[in-house]
């Protein structure tokens, strides 16, 4: 295990097979049964360099050719050494599999064992037996994240540690550190988040002091990789960007010793976790690039993580991949790549399902939940935004009953704002009405506020909830309050923030527009533009952009534009509303986002109207009329009823006005 794990389980086994042809089963029974031990050992060092299922199996043949022999009525201690180590097998074939059974076999193996081991009369044996403990009480963790969870496998690591110490048992005490570090990199997202992984770094670093790269690359890959998923995580936390290059550092460390042709199981491991570290340094720097990077790392990994021989990991990827494509549709072929995400989601589901994985399920069906969500706003608004609230539905049942407060609070806010659009296109008053209720219940739970994040955005979507609600109601005091509840977010998104204080800023922008039909119209509609603005210059300050926002200030640009034409210098104004509005026109296109292409023409006819009031107008309406046209091949009556009515009012105008 300590270099060149492959041919040295191959010599070991060559020569267990060797003395097999003198130590047979009837004349050396015991000696016999130590060999077989000895083989299982070694065919699960082999199964970490290759054909991993194949050689598990093998081990457990041995294991139970063994225990045939060693019975536990008579050779207690040896049935015990077996015991450990079948309980070990059955950790990494649950990995490879994914199947709670595997947990449950590991459990009961070691149940069989721990009452022939004191810590008194055999601390090493008991102290092995709570590391391997340790090991099985993780893969049961990542199942059932649970608290008591993670302080029951981390006290059952930390006994092992008070008789593995590092001046008597080094190569011990760092395996057990590093298995501590894992835990607290995996613990649960709750307000020990940021501590548990600070934990997890210490406990890396002294398993480091210990795992050199000349005297134990192996296992000074794998600390590696633990070191570089905590510095991922606490890219979450703080210094993000430093956090996420730091991240990326180990996972090429790793990479030095898990070669493909050597390690192909840890070479795609650390691919995986390195595609995380890309994906999240795309959010602060190059987001295409780094995306896209991240996509090569995952199907680098994909090659080897199939679904027939690691389901698991193979649906874990899938989702992470999934993820990526919704990264990268911000900023090219937006629903082609929501597709691509759709499809690796359903193929994750292959494995993530209810009864076997129920947390990994519930994360699943977020992610579906997010993609029509973001789909709902390029195409079909009500029907991808019911698909949305449908998965997201079935994840809070779930995180209710499992009471995981934070992830039920942001189902609440998620489904809120799928309400949001659709009041957009349709029943806007009831849509609404459920979207402040949904936003609501998160607010009411505690762990909302005391998350910024969180907090944050249930304010973005308050603010465009009493947005809508204006139409409606106590128009004022509701845009005040909309005003409010989006500078409450925009304390906590700064410009490093860019995607979401951009979309934060779009919001107030519109907020201005609409307050300036009740007072001030000409402040209100110059501070809309001066917000507006401030959005764009932020996308120069990154040097890249959202097409499909930058495309959406452009259209509330435009509009705000035209409405001020209407109160001073008309002809001016129009202009560049014209102009603001073609900037919007060159990105929404009706095969990429059909939406956005229809709400860039409802505008650019109001703005022929307008323009046909002071020259050319039988021109401009012609104009207009065809603007309009060519927005309702977009908003139907079936699928946009409200804009659908809209447009027909003023065309009915226009012609009545021949």
């Amino acid at each position: 295990m300590i270099r060149d794990m492959k041919n040295n389980s191959l010599k070991s086994l060559a020569e267990y097979d060797e003395a097999l042809k003198f130590i047979n089963k009837e004349d050396y029974p015991y000696h016999y049964a130590g060999i077989c031990h000895s083989k299982g050992v070694a065919f699960i060092c082999l199964a970490q360099t290759e054909q991993m299922e194949e050689n598990i199996e093998k081990a457990f043949r041995s294991y139970e050719e063994a225990l045939s022999i060693y019975r536990e009525e008579d050779y207690p201690k040896e049935f015990a050494k077996v015991k450990i180590n079948q309980a070990l097998a059955y950790t990494y074939h649950f990995r490879m599999r994914g199947e709670n059974d595997d947990l449950e076999k590991g459990i009961d193996a070691y149940n069989a064992c721990l009452k022939y081991v004191s810590k008194d009369e055999d601390p090493l044996g008991y102290a092995k037996t709570l590391s391997n403990l340790g090991i099985l009480y993780i893969q049961n963790f990542m199942v059932k994240p649970t608290k008591e969870n993670l302080n029951k496998t981390v006290s059952t690591i930390e006994e092992a540690l008070k008789i593995y110490t590092m001046d008597k048992y080094p190569l011990l005490y760092a395996a057990n550190q590093n298995n501590l570090g894992f835990v607290y990199l995996v613990s649960p997202y709750n307000e020990d988040r940021e501590k548990n992984l600070y934990r997890g770094l210490e406990a890396l670093n002294n398993a480091l002091k210990v795992y050199t790269a000349g005297d134990y690359p192996y296992y000074y890959g794998i600390a590696h990789i633990n070191k570089g998923r905590v510095y991922t995580y606490l890219s979450d936390f703080k210094d993000s960007e430093e956090n996420c290059r730091e991240a990326i550092r180990h996972f090429e460390e790793a990479l030095k010793v898990f070669t493909a042709d050597r390690y192909p199981f840890y070479y795609a491991e650390a691919c995986t976790h390195m595609a995380l570290a890309y994906k999240k340094l795309s959010n602060y720097d190059d987001l295409k690039g780094n995306t896209l990077k991240s996509i090569e790392r995952y199907n680098e990994a994909l090659n080897f993580y199939t679904l027939e021989s690691y389901p698991v990991y193979f649906a874990s990827i899938l989702q992470s991949l999934g993820s990526s494509y919704i990264q990268l549709s911000y900023v090219e072929n937006s629903k082609e790549n929501i597709y691509r995400a759709i499809r690796a989601y359903e193929n994750a589901f292959k494995v993530y399902t209810e009864e076997s994985f129920p947390y990994y399920y519930s994360d699943t069906l977020i992610y579906m939940g997010d993609a029509y969500e973001y789909l709902s706003t390029i195409e079909n608004t009500v029907e991808n935004s019911l698909e949305s609230i449908r998965y997201y539905q079935k994840a809070l049942d779930y995180s209710i009953e499992q009471g995981i407060n934070l992830r039920t609070s942001w189902l609440y806010l998620r489904m809120a704002k799928s309400y949001v659009h659709m009041a957009w296109a349709k029943d806007r008053k009831e849509n609404i009405k459920k979207a402040l209720e949904a936003c609501n219940k998160a607010l009411e739970i505690e762990d909302t506020k005391n998350n910024a994040t969180a907090y944050g955005n249930a304010n973005f979507v308050l603010a465009q909830i009493h947005l809508i609600l204006s139409d409606f109601e106590e128009k004022e005091e509701n845009l005040v309050k909309a005003l409010n509840a989006s500078d409450e977010s925009l304390k906590i998104f700064g410009v490093n923030d860019g995607k979401t204080r951009v979309e934060i800023l779009r919001i107030k922008g519109d907020i201005y527009c609409k307050l300036a039909e009740v007072k001030d119209s000409e402040e209100n509609l110059q501070k809309a533009l001066d917000i507006y603005d401030e959005a764009l210059n932020i996308f120069k300050l990154r040097g890249e952009r959202f097409p499909e926002i930058y495309a959406s200030i452009y259209c509330s640009r435009s509009e705000a534009l035209n409405r001020l034409a209407h109160i001073k210098d008309r002809e001016k104004y129009i202009g560049e509303a014209l102009l603001s509005c073609k900037e919007a026109m060159e990105i929404y296109t009706v095969d990429a986002y059909p939406l956005g292409y229809a709400r860039a023409w409802h505008i650019m006819g109001d703005i022929y109207m307008n323009l046909g009031s002071i020259r050319d107008r039988n021109e401009n309406l012609r104009l207009a009329r065809e603007s309009y046209d060519k927005a309702l091949k977009v908003y139907t009556m079936e699928k946009n009823p409200q804009f659908y009515k809209e447009i027909t009012e003023k065309k009915s105008i226009i012609y009545n006005e021949k």
